[in-house]
């Protein structure tokens, strides 16, 4: 939750390694219907990110369309305040920015992209 990345920035910010991603749902604002969206998994915690269209995009941009060769990639998740206004009390509702840590550049022409540190391979 936003919640959670706001408490980890306090500490230094918060870098996960995708583990997984699945098809979760959510309910649309405008219509009140179930929609599918997807979600990512990461090692070491059983939360889940629901990602919206611009994390997608912005995960598609880095490491391409194919979600599979995102196992073992880290994100960093920070804390912003988004356009909308909580219903009840006006303030700004707190979202969550999912930034690919993206390898060298040298790493990405070899199309072998570093493990991280301490961290085997997802193969």
């Amino acid at each position: 939750t936003a919640a959670d990345v706001r408490a980890a920035e306090a500490s230094g910010g918060v870098t996960l390694v995708v583990k997984g991603m699945r098809k979760g749902t959510a309910r649309d604002p405008e219509t009140s219907r179930e929609v599918a969206v997807p979600e990512l998994e990461f090692r070491g915690t059983a939360k889940r990110l629901r990602l919206n269209k611009s994390s997608v995009r912005m995960l598609v941009i880095a490491w391409g369309a194919e979600t599979d060769t995102w196992l073992g990639r880290e994100v960093t998740l920070s804390c912003l305040a988004t356009n909308l206004k909580d219903k009840i009390t006006g303030e700004p509702v707190l979202g969550v920015l999912c930034r690919p840590v993206r390898p060298p550049a040298a790493a990405i022409a070899s199309g072998d992209p570093p493990t991280p540190a301490g961290r085997p391979r997802v193969q």
